[in-house]
């Protein structure tokens, strides 16, 4: 069951990083055009990856699934609001992307520390995850800012963490297939001591 869960979370946080790194670029390009569909689209997006963040977190289950569900249920939440009134992300669009782009950021920190022993890269992934969660927080502090910039500082910011996240997944699993290797070559040792 771990095993279908792993292989689901990988390919939905691959295409929700994916969709994050798209809509980063169109704010960086277009920040002061067509606001109210950005916002539209950035809460159907938000809607997308906490359902998928709330199934796969509570087939896990657990703490840390729990809290998945918990961060699953926010977004969703928040993307409603966002695509029945687009107006209020154009005024609040620097305090949601600073949240989760903190969020993201502290998902790549839990997700480095996991590779502490495993990984002699596994710093990049910590480094990368605290400079995410200080432009997280720095972003809820400079809300007041004209939206054009504070638009094309999301873009960059959403980029930045969303690869940030898809080099720590893709670390940890060149470390899951090492130890799969590792498994695999103990287990034919084994079979040729025993004949």
């Amino acid at each position: 069951m771990k095993e279908n869960v792993r292989r689901i979370r990988i390919p939905s946080t691959l295409i929700t990083s994916i969709l994050w790194i798209l809509l980063g670029v169109i704010l960086l390009i277009y920040p002061g055009e067509s606001l109210d569909t950005l916002a539209r689209v950035l809460g159907v997006i938000a809607i997308a990856f906490g359902a998928i963040e709330a199934i796969i977190s509570l087939m896990s289950g657990g703490a840390a699934g729990y809290f998945g569900v918990g961060i699953g249920v926010v977004l969703i939440i928040l993307g409603l609001v966002i695509v029945i009134r687009p107006y209020i992300l154009v005024s609040l669009l620097p305090v949601i992307a600073g949240i989760i782009i903190g969020l993201h950021g502290l998902a790549s920190l839990i997700d480095s520390f996991q590779l502490i022993g495993k990984d002699k890269y596994w710093w990049v992934g910590l480094l990368i995850g605290i400079v995410t969660i200080g432009f997280g927080v720095l972003l809820l502090f400079r809300a007041h800012d004209a939206a054009k910039a504070v638009a094309r500082i999301v873009g960059i910011l959403m980029v930045i963490s969303s690869v940030s996240h898809l080099w720590v997944l893709y670390r940890r699993g060149k470390v899951r297939r090492m130890r799969e290797q590792e498994q695999n070559a103990i287990e034919v040792e084994a079979r040729v001591i025993d004949e």
